[in-house]
């Protein structure tokens, strides 16, 4: 399996309030919602509402050699199925999100 790559920035202001904003490149074909909604829940159950929909932005590079199978959207499922019939990996979909959450903790 091919082993893909996320780049992220995390931008903080002070000058009235505290904001953070964090923007996340992935390696990948496509960003599709459900894997921010993801990213932005796990990410919450760590951190509290410190991310959400506002200032999370996640981007993907659009690579065709990446994973495919993780999009909620039977269009793309119906476009990544091969020859066991699978459209959609819970698998595929857990690595992108977790990849991302992971590649966006303090080191």
């Amino acid at each position: 399996m091919l082993r893909t790559t996320n780049g992220y920035f995390l931008y903080l202001t002070t000058l009235v309030t505290t904001t953070y904003v964090v923007y996340v490149s992935a390696d990948m074909g496509a960003m599709f919602n459900a894997v921010k909604l993801e990213v932005i829940k796990r990410l919450q159950a760590d951190f509290g509402d410190l991310y959400n929909d506002d200032n999370v932005m996640l981007a993907a590079t659009h690579t065709h050699v990446g994973n495919t199978g993780y999009s909620h959207q039977q269009l793309y499922q119906i476009a990544s199925t091969d020859d066991t019939l699978a459209g959609y990996s819970q698998q595929n979909f857990n690595a992108i999100v977790g990849g991302i959450v992971t590649s966006m903790l303090p080191k």
